[in-house]
Order: structure tokens, then sequence, then C-alpha cells
């Protein structure tokens, strides 16, 4: 994974190289489409618990989340700033607007569940709950997942590391996730930000385990989807995914890897006035 993974890493972040990351992602939207992984069944069983609500995807990018949620019956509209992205979830039939959630006008529209999928790390962190809350009727949740790599075995990461070091020692840190737990302890900070908000009840952590196996082609480019990765320098970049295809063909031609998808899960509190908002749909 690559990204300022929790709230204390984006506030140290440089604002113009985040927003050059993100805006990497359009560059091969389809690419992005096809090599990322979805999320597992079982967070969409627990995000859909008790019935298929109206929900808000933010970020949504190519509608990795929102086809699921949709899939079983949600009203799903999605706010994307990259209209790249915003295309390709439009031809799978979700409904998108194009604004960065911190600048989107909701006209008044409400939801029962707001969901931000590989996609939390890149909203303010101040004003991001704050508006995630105004947008939520009294008892919707809000629902902020990640996919995250386990460390794998000693040797494997050895193995990407020294081809890292010869490629982009800048990226060594990429050569292999840092782990589920160490970026898990990053990202559970963003519930910190939403309780300091006053409108939301203590959230939880849920934790989902899978695994996926890549070969040197998926592998290759999945790793061409990171936007560390997408800002170096093309001829760079092209050797670099070389070398890391070719690491795993060394390997056996096979690399299995283990997920965890981590939810942060919080619920809105009700209005100090008691007046409950409505999820509707349109504008």
């Amino acid at each position: 994974m690559s990204g300022p993974f929790g709230p204390q890493a984006a506030g140290r972040a440089d604002p113009g190289r985040l927003a050059a990351r993100a805006r990497s992602f359009g560059t091969d939207a389809a690419g992005y489409d096809l090599a990322r992984p979805s999320y597992p069944e079982a967070l969409v069983d627990d995000l859909l618990d008790g019935g298929a609500p109206s929900v808000l995807d933010v970020g949504c990018g190519t509608g990795k989340a929102a086809r699921l949620l949709a899939g079983r019956g949600a009203k799903v509209l999605g706010v994307e700033a990259e209209e790249r992205m915003t295309a390709v979830a439009r031809r799978y039939g979700i409904d998108v607007e194009v604004a960065r959630f911190e600048d989107w006008e909701p006209a008044g529209r409400r939801f029962s569940l707001v969901t931000a999928g590989q996609a939390w790390h890149w909203v303010d962190p101040d004003l991001g709950p704050r508006k995630a809350a105004d947008l939520l009727e009294d008892g919707g949740r809000l629902a902020l997942f990640w996919n995250l790599r386990e460390r794998p075995a000693a040797e494997i990461v050895g193995v990407f590391e020294a081809v890292y070091a010869r490629h982009a020692p800048e990226l060594a840190g990429s050569a292999m996730a840092l782990g589920a737990p160490a970026e898990s302890r990053g990202l559970e900070g963003h519930l910190d930000l939403l309780a300091a908000t006053g409108r939301f009840e203590d959230g939880e952590a849920r934790r989902y385990h899978w695994v996926k196996d890549y070969d040197a082609a998926s592998w290759r480019a999945l790793l061409a989807t990171q936007s560390d990765h997408r800002l170096l320098e093309a001829s760079r970049r092209e050797r670099l995914l070389d070398a890391a295809a070719g690491a795993v063909e060394g390997l056996g031609g096979r690399l299995e890897v283990d997920y965890v998808t981590l939810a942060l899960l919080a619920e809105r509190l009700p209005d100090p006035d008691g007046a409950a908002g409505t999820a509707i749909m349109g504008p």
C-alpha cells in the first residue's frame, strides 16, 4: 500500500506532492480498475446489515466498493475528484458526481451510510469527519476501509528489497508493505478524529483476512497503480516494474499475498434537537 496512512502522516506530508499522488491514479484508470483488489464479501455483509441503505461513496474511484454495494440493492451515489476514474465507474452503472469531497455540494441530501474505500487518508482530517456527520441521518454509519498487505516471509522481503535498492531506493518501504499491524495503528487514528467532533459514537475497528494469488504480470500491474510508483520518471518506473515482475518469476512465478481489510465503523449520534434527517438520493 502507499499513501499518507494515518492522520499524523497526512499532517506532515507536503500538500502539493499529496495532490500529485492523488491525481496520478487517473493516468491509467482502466489499469487501476483491473489491478487493484476488491473487498471481501464479509465486509459488504456488515455494511449492509439490516438492509440496503442509501450510500454516499466518498472517493469512489472506479467504483470498486460502490459496485459491491449496488449489487446488493443499495442506492449508491459516488463522489470522485478524478474524472478519468469517474468515467470507469459510470461504465459500470454507478452514479458519480465529480468533486473533491471537501468541496462537494450535497444540495440537502442525506444518507444512511457514508463509505470510503482506500480513500479517506486523502480527505482533510479536520473537515472530513464534520462533513460526513452533516451528510448522515441520525443513526447512520460512516465506514472507512482499506486493504492492507501483511508482511511476507523474510526471504521474500529480501528479494524485493534488493530490487528497490537497485532501481528506486527512495521507495524501499514500498518493496513490501510495512505490515498490516503497523498500518492499522496509523489508520485507527481516524477514529479519534471522528470522536473529537462529538457527533459520532465510539467507533470500532474490524478486520477481515483473506488471500490473493499474483503471478508476475498481475503483481507488476498492481505496483503500477501505486501513487508513489506512478510519480517516478517513466523509464525508471518501467525498469523497476520489470525487475519486480522478474523477482516473482524467480520465486516460482507465484506470489501469495495475505491481506487484511481494516474497516473503521462509527455511528452518527442524533442531532441535539432530536430531528432526524431523511436519506434521499436526488437533488
